[in-house]
């Protein structure tokens, strides 16, 4: 079954109620996990540093980004009480750390199971190796990465994990990642991204899916901000073992996300669509379904008799047809049936099974 994240991000525009009825909001449309962000501004940003395009949409153009993320933290405390809601209305709970007093506040206070890397930190090489070294499930965005980019964050997760990280070599350990692949089998979902909000569906490049499972052989994901109903049936069809989307109570709301985020109305399609997906993948198994068996015994033929014929008297071409219904010997049988005997006389137009003929085929 794949795994749905309902990313609410920021989106609770510092709000510890707000937050807190997005969970089971999330909770009550089908979702797995829900997923938060923790950040100090003053780790992740210079004061001047200006808000890219999407961010202006619905907020302040004349504010910086360290202004903006300024009005959507919450305390610790508040997300200690989250984490602890989550566990009590039996929801999986994510986050994604954006500096390194925040993964040690995942780590060593709440404790998390599974930490998300955002597509921002792909390239955070001492972020990626502490992560590696902690054993978590990792999931890792790849939003703004070529492939090299991509090898290298994987190669750092698990060189992290096996080996000091003092000791990496951005050129020697490049791909490390072949040499600890147990680890990322076990522990790492790769989640293909387009970073924009939302993202043209000309940038999405889905096929990138194929490409990570057939590169990496690990889990494979998808992050999607493209706001269309489809791409989730799309990496569905891929094989991808997690999707995450980001949620809203209402795409007019003032904040950076809002207007690229699924409203839960929305999201409750989308986790309709994504559970239909699964169940129209079937099986790998080319054999016949249920259905298929009771249809195949009226819209299948058999070998059919075209003319009596007395015991003994072997079977000619010229006495056999191919009509329905489908409950004798297959057509498949045709020229091995060419010279048989039956063990009595039959009438024209008898089906034939294969408890006539005197010899087995």
């Amino acid at each position: 079954m794949i795994y749905i994240i309902a990313e609410i991000g920021v989106n609770h525009n510092g709000s510890y109620r707000t937050a807190k009825k997005m969970m089971k909001q999330a909770k009550d449309c089908g979702a797995n996990a829900v997923k938060f962000q923790n950040f100090n501004p003053d780790e992740i940003t210079l004061r001047n540093v200006k808000k890219v395009d999407y961010q202006m949409q619905q907020t302040n153009v004349k504010e910086t980004q360290h202004q903006l993320l300024q009005k959507l933290t919450l305390t610790k405390e508040e997300f200690r009480k989250l984490k602890a809601y989550a566990k009590n209305i039996s929801i999986d709970y994510i986050s994604t750390p954006f500096d390194d007093e925040n993964v040690d506040f995942l780590l060593n206070d709440l404790r998390l199971r599974t930490i998300k890397i955002s597509s921002t930190d792909t390239d955070n090489l001492p972020m990626l190796l502490k992560l590696g070294k902690s054993n978590k499930k990792i999931i890792i965005s790849t939003g703004m990465s070529n492939i090299d980019d991509v090898d290298l964050a994987l190669s750092a997760l698990a060189f992290g994990n096996k080996e000091n990280s003092k000791n990496f070599n951005i050129s020697r350990d490049l791909n490390y990642y072949k040499k600890n692949l147990s680890y990322l089998k076990k522990k790492v979902t790769l989640m293909h991204c387009t970073t924009e909000y939302p993202a043209p569906l000309e940038e999405l490049n889905m096929n990138v899916i194929n490409t990570f499972l057939e590169r990496y052989q690990i889990n494979i994901g998808y992050s999607d901000h493209s706001c269309c109903k489809i791409t989730p049936i799309i990496a569905a069809a891929k094989g991808v073992s997690m999707i995450e989307v980001h949620v809203t109570q209402d795409n007019n709301n003032d904040g950076p996300d809002h207007h690229s985020s699924l409203n839960f109305k929305n999201f409750r399609d989308y986790v309709k669509n994504i559970r239909q997906a699964e169940i129209i993948n079937g099986s790998f198994d080319k054999a016949l379904t249920k259905s298929e068996r009771k249809n195949k015994l009226k819209v299948r033929k058999s070998l059919i008799l075209n003319n009596k014929l007395p015991v003994g008297k072997k079977i000619l071409e010229s006495d056999l047809s191919c009509l329905r219904p489908g409950n004798g010997i297959s057509p498949k049988y045709f020229y091995a049936v060419i010279g048989k005997t039956l063990k009595k006389s039959y009438k024209r137009n008898t089906v034939i099974k294969k408890s006539m003929l005197k010899k087995k085929l």
